[in-house]
């Protein structure tokens, strides 16, 4: 993507180096939420016992952890979140993007009926599934993700991304062949 097409915002943050702390929380709940709804999925298991199933995964992660380690354990979530995305967008019979995660993101937040223009479905729901893609102290956190997020599907339509320049030139192809 060229520089002149990046209309989200890009800034500069001042942290303390500890991002990686919030990105496990956040990514270890994600990744054994999913790990628990793949296995409860081959059996059908009442409400209750699979909220206690979740919650004792929830528990195991108040064990402290140090810094490598959870960096090592960031990059193993990235991965599994990078592959059952593909695996999701298989089963719904949607094409995986090679090159642009956040497209593929989209197309499955989608096809599951999330509402894009919540934010907090947007942080909670949408945003673990890109993993810790752009997610580092240089963008604030996730700020980066959120405005890149939001700037794709401000400009989504019918499965493509707008391209403003390919509209203008179509534009005067038109009317050059009128005349």
């Amino acid at each position: 993507m060229e520089e002149e097409e990046q209309d989200y915002d890009l800034k500069l943050y001042r942290t303390d180096g500890f991002w990686y702390r919030n990105a496990f929380k956040t990514l270890s709940n994600f990744v054994n939420k999913l790990k628990v709804n793949i296995a409860l999925s081959k059996r059908d298991l009442p409400f209750d016992i699979e909220t206690m199933i979740l919650t004792m995964a929830e528990k195991d992660q108040d064990n402290y952890i140090p810094m490598h380690e959870q960096i090592r354990l960031l990059q193993e979530y990235n991965t599994f979140i990078n592959i059952e995305l593909k695996n999701q967008l298989a089963k719904l019979k949607i094409r995986y993007d090679e090159s642009d995660i956040y497209i593929n993101v989209i197309n499955y937040a989608k096809a599951n009926g999330l509402n894009l223009r919540d934010k907090s479905v947007l942080l909670n729901e949408v945003l673990p599934w890109l993993g810790t893609t752009d997610w580092s102290s240089n963008t604030g956190g996730r700020s980066k993700q959120l405005s890149i997020i939001e700037y794709k599907i401000k400009t989504f339509r019918g499965g493509k991304i707008n391209n403003k320049k390919s509209r203008k030139l179509q534009k005067r192809r038109y009317i050059s062949k009128k005349k």
